[in-house]
């Protein structure tokens, strides 16, 4: 399994820092290296959507409120982010970067894992079309 994970993860490093080092900022370069991975990994699997929207459906507000009640409860909390470039806009009181670093961290990170462990679905013996209602 980890073994997976390093042969899949550093093409998306090795491109994650050379888009950094070609001068992206670090989210837009984030997203950029995600996607290869995750696409071969979707066409490779699949079924591994439901995983992919599962983590988008509830990863994604989750981290939303965390960031809001931070915001709230710690006055110098936004001071960590930059205040210049394109993700630094604000997004419902948040850095615009946030939520979107937040959708594709829930999106392939249970994707990965989901491949790494093998994971697969199998029929449970009933469905809902033998179903008598």
């Amino acid at each position: 399994m980890v073994k997976r994970i390093l042969l899949w993860g550093a093409p998306s490093v090795a491109l994650l820092s050379a888009l950094w080092r070609a001068g992206l900022d670090p989210v837009s370069a984030t997203l950029l290296a995600a996607v290869p991975l995750l696409t071969i990994l979707l066409v490779r699997r699949r079924q591994l959507w439901v995983f992919a929207l599962t983590g988008l459906a509830f990863f994604v507000p989750v981290y939303f409120a965390e960031l809001k009640l931070l915001f709230a409860i710690l006055p110098d909390f936004p001071l960590q982010w930059s205040t210049g470039g394109a993700w630094t806009a604000s997004f419902l009181g948040l850095p615009a970067g946030e939520p979107t670093w937040a959708a594709a961290f829930a999106i392939l990170w249970p994707v990965l894992i989901a491949s790494a462990f093998e994971v697969e679905f199998k029929p449970t013996g009933t469905t809902a079309a033998a179903s008598s209602v």
